[in-house]
């Protein structure tokens, strides 16, 4: 690390694993993370979710430990059992159900508004959780309960003078650190080099915990090493190594079951110091460009309180994560605006009894000659949700009467590229029900005659 880059950070400033993953998924989304923040910011279903199981998982081994004063890592497959709070892991799962349904009520998840992915999201995430604790309880009767004190514990070290914070998902005795999910593993600094083997993210994880543990060797203090269960050998390879190969990682996918374990040694620290140096070469330039691949699965990627999406930059035609409210079709409704030659549609979302959003446009334009001549434009804020089928049918039926009452053929053309990015097999299948021709894979033409014979 140079001395220029050591002193952007003499004030103290922190590395977290989320300030590296907003930066290297999108250089844009961790300005938007330093100067818009999070606090107050909508929230989507998936990051609720996963941060609910977390919780629950935590609330779980407090529970035994209330009932019988004894620390759950230091029992076996019968105790745990035998102290379960619950009749058994399903029960347990009916229960977690219950609270994730009224942690949603309203909602709104830690006072932070919730935003969906699809409609029903509550309900299937619901289902999810169930299976996902059902299946984590048989993983912890064969692992063994975690340490309770470190599920989601927060740490700060310093690696070569770097100042680190680390979040631990769970570690078990052995000095295993476990990170049960509701999905798969995915979880690295640009989701590039996504795999549990070569993720720089989990060797961030591995070095943290074998940095506190040398630290607490520095200082001859041990009782880490006897509450983590650490041997003997990992003590020995710290003594001559950065990271020992004995620090197990592993992620388990709770809801299919899959459990996936790796290690590091020394040998990956080139590739993690590789991501450091391009952080601070990045936050010295200032320069945040957009990654628009990342807009699908970027925390920004939602409808804030003003009906706009959080990042400005998202690319164009990104379905964004919506109020629930967006997907009920009563809520949806089409103001029609009507002058010679011109008939313009309004789709607005109807949020609350104050509250209308205005999300879709479709202007249509005809001229009355031996015929009518038609086009017309769309454009949506909100793509891919079923609006384009409700503003195109109502188009056509609007030009469908004009035709009837003029006695004369209707020509309308249609611009297929006015619906890119939502949902275009869809939109197709609307069009040829209705009578479109398609011409070629941008037009569809519309011929109809109201009086064929």
């Amino acid at each position: 690390m140079s001395f220029k880059n050591k002193m952007q950070f003499e004030r103290g400033e922190l590395i977290t694993e989320s300030d590296l993953k907003s930066f290297f998924n999108c250089k844009y989304s961790y300005f938007l993370r330093k100067n818009l923040g999070t606090s107050k910011a909508p929230v989507s279903a998936f990051a609720s979710m996963a941060l609910f199981f977390q919780q629950e998982r935590k609330k779980i081994f407090q529970m035994i430990r209330d009932k019988t004063l004894r620390d759950p890592e230091r029992m076996d497959m019968n105790e745990l059992n035998e102290n379960f709070p619950f009749r058994d892991a399903y029960a347990w799962s009916g229960w977690l159900q219950g609270r994730w349904n009224h942690a949603i009520k309203g909602e709104k998840f830690h006072g932070r508004e919730i935003r969906w992915a699809f409609n029903g999201q509550g309900y299937r995430s619901g289902q999810n959780l169930k299976d996902a604790v059902v299946n984590y309880w048989s993983f912890v009767l064969e692992n063994g309960a975690p340490i309770l004190g470190t599920i989601n514990l927060p740490m700060s070290v310093y690696f070569e003078g770097i100042p680190l914070k680390v979040k631990f998902p769970e570690i078990r005795r052995g000095g295993i650190i476990d990170d049960p999910n509701p999905w798969g593993f995915r979880t690295d600094f640009d989701r590039k080099d996504g795999t549990i083997d070569e993720s720089a993210f989990v060797t961030f994880r591995i070095l943290a915990l074998c940095e506190i543990l040398r630290n607490g060797m520095k200082e001859d203090n041990y009782f880490l090493f006897e509450k983590l269960g650490i041997d003997d050998d990992v003590i020995n390879d710290l003594e001559t190594m950065i990271i020992s190969p004995k620090i197990k990682y592993r992620h388990y996918n709770a809801k299919k079951d899959i459990l996936l374990e790796t290690s590091r040694d020394d040998s990956h620290l080139e590739k993690l110091r590789g991501k450091f140096e391009s952080f601070f070469e990045g936050k010295l330039k200032r320069d945040y460009p957009v990654n628009h691949g990342h807009c699908g699965s970027c925390q920004y990627n939602v409808l804030g309180n003003d009906g706009k999406a959080i990042c400005p930059s998202i690319k164009k035609g990104t379905r964004l994560l919506v109020p629930e409210v967006y997907f009920k079709k009563r809520k949806f409704r089409i103001n029609i605006n009507k002058s010679e030659g011109e008939i313009y549609l309004l789709g607005k979302v109807r949020e609350d009894e104050f509250v209308d959003r205005e999300i879709a446009e479709y202007s249509l334009s005809y001229v009355i000659g031996s015929e009518i001549v038609a086009q017309s434009s769309y454009d949506c804020s909100l793509r891919g949700m079923g609006y384009e089928e409700k503003m195109i049918e109502r188009g056509y039926r609007e030009l469908k009467f004009i035709a009837e009452v003029q006695s004369k053929v209707l020509k309308h053309e249609v611009d297929f590229k006015d619906f890119d990015f939502a949902g275009k097999k869809k939109i197709k299948k609307k069009l040829l029900d209705l009578g479109y021709d398609e011409i070629d894979k941008d037009t569809f033409l519309l011929s109809y005659d109201p009086l064929p014979f």
